[in-house]
């Protein structure tokens, strides 16, 4: 139709109690307020609506990442972690170029011209073999000084020394003693009692200990020393012959108790 205006869309005035309707009807100079109406153009048929602001056209606040280490922080973490590094490489090491005690085994006993006077006076002459092991895989041992001994309960008997040897890394060795005399050794009466009674009412057994302490450099590098004690003890039973003058080792070869005292590093 012609001449008939387009309708108007938008929002009707909100008044509060006692005002007037018509703004410009208490003020006639004041100018109208700007219109916050949307208008429908004829052609395009399009509504035109304000803006919504909302929420998703504020900016976002950023996040901060967090830091595993700051400052400080980081720089006791990384000692702490150096420290448990170098602990570990010292237990790894400690443990791997660690000393073992040798290992000894009484493999024979012998004993000839065995005599008991009535002046509880003993002679004897003593041979014994040791098969001796060095365990270390990174060590090797020389032993300078060994002596070994021979002992009824407390009292000695018999005791000579061993030459020197060398022993690298896991060698085994046979080591023949030289003959331990006891040429005259004076024993306790309570001793050449014993003696006495077992050889009558045991079969002839006597039991007897052999000992072995030795002097040793071990060489667990080409630029260090280390100097010990080797201590050794073997119990051996000895079957003496019919006339007791005479006696051999029974129940084959034996192991021995074997203790490697604190060692001294020289370097």
């Amino acid at each position: 139709m012609e001449g008939q205006k387009p309708p108007v869309i938008g929002y009707p005035l909100q008044f509060s109690h006692g005002q007037s309707p018509n703004p410009l009807s208490d003020n006639p100079t004041a100018q109208p307020p700007h219109s916050t109406t949307t208008t429908t153009t004829a052609a395009a048929n399009v509504v035109q609506l304000p803006p919504i602001v909302g929420h998703q056209d504020q900016p976002r606040p950023r996040r901060r990442r967090s830091q595993i280490c700051s400052g400080t922080n980081c720089g006791t973490l990384a000692a702490i972690l150096a420290l448990l590094a170098f602990a570990a490489i010292g237990a790894f090491l400690g443990n791997k170029y660690s000393i073992k005690s040798p290992v000894f085994r009484l493999n024979s006993a012998s004993l000839s011209s065995f005599n008991l006077f009535v002046d509880s006076q003993i002679t004897a002459n003593w041979n014994v073999t040791f098969y001796v092991r060095n365990p270390n895989r990174w060590a090797s041992i020389a032993y300078d000084v060994t002596q070994a001994s021979v002992f009824y309960e407390d009292q000695l008997l018999s005791a000579g020394t061993i030459s020197p040897f060398q022993q690298g890394r896991r060698e085994q060795t046979l080591v023949t003693t030289a003959s331990l005399d006891a040429k005259s050794v004076h024993v306790d009466d309570w001793v050449k009692t014993f003696i006495l009674d077992n050889l009558t009412s045991a079969g002839g057994v006597l039991d007897f200990n052999v000992k072995v302490e030795a002097l040793v450099r071990l060489h667990p590098g080409t630029l260090s020393e280390a100097r010990g004690r080797v201590t050794v003890s073997c119990n051996v039973k000895i079957q003496f012959s019919p006339d007791t003058t005479s006696g051999t080792m029974v129940d084959g070869p034996r192991e021995c108790r074997t203790h490697l005292d604190d060692h001294e590093h020289v370097f």
